[in-house]
């Protein structure tokens, strides 16, 4: 039905709300019942007629004749010493109509002029200029016009959450304007065919509605802009002086009642444009007609704030302002700064409508919003007779009918919202690795929102509620705007040559806080063992056995309860020429394994216990001794410059702090990054033979040529000998 349009004013919250207008007993003073029964002067002023009633005291009541044939209810001066009558309540009864109905649909249609028509304005169907004769519309004036009725966004709900300007025809708003022009076709299409929207309304109705008036002007505007060419169409209907909006109400009101049958009435056609307007106005719907409470409005949804990662914005959930339907409002909002209502950052909502707020911030329980209006409402209808019901040249006075209608705020304040929302931070840490631009690999899953999380959440991309990320040592990502209490597990990748230790791994994301994710990658530290014969008398081709002995940080034997196993790989010395032993593994049980290495061979056990404590000691051979020297090195990354103590022959770059040759049987040291033993095997013999071939075939080679030589020489010296000795 074709209803009341109410207009929505903002204010501070801090205005304090004064309750006025409030009903007037029943019960009648000693002064209005004087005035009852001996009546009430109607005043005339500027060409407009009032009453003081005593039952509203400080209102000055405008009335409208209600008979166009009887005399003005004030003096002329054809009427000479004749006096106006006063005037007491009461006038049209149902006896007056052809029946009950009747009477009621006359009844609403004169509330409804009164409370559209002059001086109330119920409905903006009018805009009061002290010239009207040319009178363009301004651009402020022109946007008033161009807000939405909550009617007509219930008939043509395409036409709800914009924010239509004048502007949008002088920047060429391709989707405003086009929804303008479509709802003109619309409305043209029902003067053609006939019909109602679906709420009621005809075309009648909404030629009356200076939205239509704003729109149709912006869309057939061709060569004027659309001010002039509003004035040109409906300049008449819309801008009008005072005067010109009292006879308007006055003319249509005649017609009414000559409609009706109301006697001394013959008004059968309106010559004034806005009299057509509030008479179709008239036609159809009712009006409020008590006074609107805060009671009676309530903000219903959800108000808790959520993270959209498509737009870094927080949006409330589906909103609705409940409201009883002959309230019809449009309700401007009181938000905080950097809150919006969604779309087009619309100022004001529809009654039983659903939106939503936006947020550049993450609204707290601690910050409000409003709705407030000032609701036009009609309380009562007043009717006043003359007393007595003289005569003056054979023509009566004319009946009046007035209505006091009351302007009342009503707010409603609501809390924005609560905390509702956390985050996870991951930090990665490293321990005992000296180069940190590794990354590792990460994923955080929730795994009960697969469906709501999509997008950046801070510094995390996510997709069905799974992250991937990669993090260095030292670096911190954070998932921002997570729901509370989401479920959330962090796993980093398989990577080898690290202890992985975890704080936080998995849990609940916690509200309005962060929960810190912490893994700690513990360099698992490799060990080298380097074998070198050098001397004379060295065999480069023996095996000499080693025992490494390996306690771990708590001074527990490696291998105690079982067997501990480690992969090894093999190599050589650089320029030794030597072969490399296979890959393989080495166990250690109870602490102790042993493996052999010949000259210029190499191994390095992979991902030993950090920490852990180590002794290297060569197996000696008491029948085949060496003088062995140890020498352990601290090895730093790959790539780095090799500082003092460097070898250049082990392959490796050692870090300062090399340890000197020792002669001790072992060496022993703590495994906090990769460490190289380099033992050395020296045996030299006394004699110098001159032999360079070192090998124990060239050795024995060697031996039996020189017996040889020796024997040689003691048969050349027997022979010569015997000959001396025969002569």
């Amino acid at each position: 039905m074709y209803s009341t349009t109410r207009e929505i004013i903002v204010v501070s919250e801090e205005q304090a709300f004064e309750e006025k207008n409030e009903n007037v007993s029943g019960t009648l003073s000693e002064e209005n019942a004087a005035a009852k029964e001996g009546g009430i002067q109607i005043s005339f002023e500027n060409g407009i007629h009032y009453i003081e009633d005593p039952n509203y005291p400080g209102k000055k009541l405008t009335l409208f004749c209600m008979n166009n044939k009887l005399h003005w209810p004030h003096h002329i001066e054809d009427m000479g010493e004749t006096q106006v009558p006063n005037y007491v309540e009461g006038y049209l009864t149902p006896d007056n109509f052809k029946s009950q109905q009747a009477y009621e649909e006359c009844m609403r249609r004169l509330s409804k002029l009164l409370y559209a028509g002059y001086p109330y304005n119920g409905e903006r169907l009018y805009k009061i200029v002290k010239d009207s004769s040319k009178y363009a519309p301004t651009e402020e004036e022109f946007n008033d016009m161009l807000i939405v009725p909550a009617v007509l966004q219930t008939a043509y709900p395409y036409l709800g959450h914009h924010d239509f300007t004048y502007a949008d025809w002088k920047n060429s708003n391709k989707e405003h304007l086009e929804e303008l022009r479509q709802f003109v076709g619309a409305v043209i299409k029902l003067s053609l065919y006939g019909g109602t929207t679906s709420n009621g309304l005809t075309y009648e109705d909404i030629e009356a509605m200076p939205f239509y008036k704003a729109a149709f002007s912006i869309i057939n505007c061709n060569d004027n802009t659309p001010l002039e060419t509003f004035q040109l169409f409906y300049g008449a209907k819309y801008f009008v002086t005072e005067e010109e909006a009292y006879n308007a109400t006055q003319n249509a009101i005649w017609h009414l009642l000559y409609e009706y049958g109301i006697p001394d009435n013959d008004l059968s056609t309106m010559s004034l444009p806005l009299s057509s307007v509030l008479y179709t106005y008239s036609e159809r719907g009712g009006l409020l007609n008590y006074k609107p409470s805060s009671d009676e409005i309530e903000i219903v949804g959800d108000l808790n704030f959520e993270y959209n990662p498509k737009d870094g914005m927080y949006h409330s959930g589906k909103l609705k302002i409940i409201e009883p339907e002959i309230y019809r409002g449009i309700y401007h909002l009181k938000l905080p700064k950097g809150v919006t209502a969604q779309c087009d950052n619309l100022t004001y909502v529809y009654g039983n409508e659903e939106y939503e707020l936006v947020s550049d911030h993450l609204p707290t329980i601690n910050e409000t919003f409003m709705i407030e209006g000032k609701f036009d409402w009609l309380q009562e209808v007043k009717q006043y007779s003359p007393s007595p019901d003289i005569e003056f040249e054979g023509k009566k006075f004319q009946h009046m009918i007035g209505a006091v209608i009351n302007r009342d705020e009503v707010r409603v304040v609501k809390a924005m919202g609560s905390d509702n929302e956390g985050s996870v931070s991951i930090t990665k840490q490293v321990i005992g690795e000296a180069n940190r631009d590794k990354e590792f690999k990460f994923t955080l899953t929730l795994p009960y929102h697969t469906d709501d999380v999509n997008g950046k959440y801070g510094d995390l991309n996510f997709e069905k509620g799974v992250a991937k990320f990669t993090l260095k040592a030292g670096e911190t990502k954070i998932a921002e705007h997570l729901p509370y209490g989401a479920w959330y597990i962090v796993e980093e990748d398989p990577t080898t040559g690290y202890r992985i230790g975890m704080t936080n791994q998995s849990g609940e994301v916690p509200l309005a806080d962060i929960v810190p994710v912490t893994f700690t990658n513990t360099k698992l530290p490799d060990l080298s063992l380097s074998k070198t014969v050098t001397g004379e008398m060295g065999n480069k081709t023996k095996k000499f056995e080693f025992v490494i002995n390996l306690k771990d940080k708590d001074g527990k034997p490696v291998g105690t309860l079982f067997d501990k196993s480690f992969e090894y790989k093999g190599s050589v010395i650089g320029g030794t020429g030597a072969e490399p032993p296979k890959d393989g593994s080495i166990t250690f049980k109870k602490g102790e394994a042993r493996i052999s290495l010949s000259h210029g061979q190499k191994i390095t056990i992979k991902d030993l216990p950090y920490g852990s404590a180590y002794t290297v000691k060569e197996v000696k051979e008491d029948a085949d001794p060496y003088k062995v020297t140890y020498k352990e090195i601290a090895v730093s990354e790959p790539g780095t410059t090799p500082e003092s103590g460097t070898n250049p022959e082990s392959g490796v770059n050692p870090k300062s702090g090399t340890t000197p040759e020792s002669a001790a049987d072992s060496v022993t040291g703590k495994l906090e990054q990769d460490k190289l033993i380099e033992v050395v095997n020296e045996k030299e013999s006394v004699p110098s033979t001159g032999i360079t071939n070192h090998t124990n075939r060239g050795m024995g080679i060697g031996v039996l040529i020189s017996l040889g030589a020796l024997g040689s020489l003691l048969v050349v010296g027997l022979f010569y000998w015997r000959k001396g000795w025969k002569k």
